[in-house]
């Protein structure tokens, strides 16, 4: 049931989207949808990767597409164990840009 805030805790600002969820042989599976960012918070959002991967070593963030849907969510969770995995943008393009500087696909 939406609330009238995202439960991510990397959102800050009150957001409407629209949330499902479904359940199928224990899990559940809860997805998010919600407006592409603004640019303040693509500007957070620059900040924060840029932020890890200077801490990390990684090559810095020089820019990210204008159009991101930062409020995607997808949450699947084990009913019987608790087992959560979650899925979203931020943490997409963070898993990107260490793989980037792994394998030597460019970088940022």
């Amino acid at each position: 049931t939406f609330e009238g805030r995202c439960h991510c805790p990397r959102c800050q600002v009150y957001m409407p989207p629209s949330s499902e969820r479904i359940q199928v042989k224990g899990w559940r599976f809860e997805s998010t949808s919600g407006p592409i960012l603004n640019t303040r918070e693509l500007e957070a959002l620059t900040e924060r990767l840029t932020k890890v991967c200077m801490v990390e070593g990684l090559p810095t963030v020089k820019a990210l597409p204008d159009a991101i849907f930062g409020r995607n969510h997808l949450t699947l969770t084990h009913e019987a164990t608790g087992l959560a995995l979650h899925f979203d943008s931020e943490g997409a393009i963070t898993h990107w840009a260490r793989e980037s500087a792994h394998k030597g696909s460019g970088g940022l």
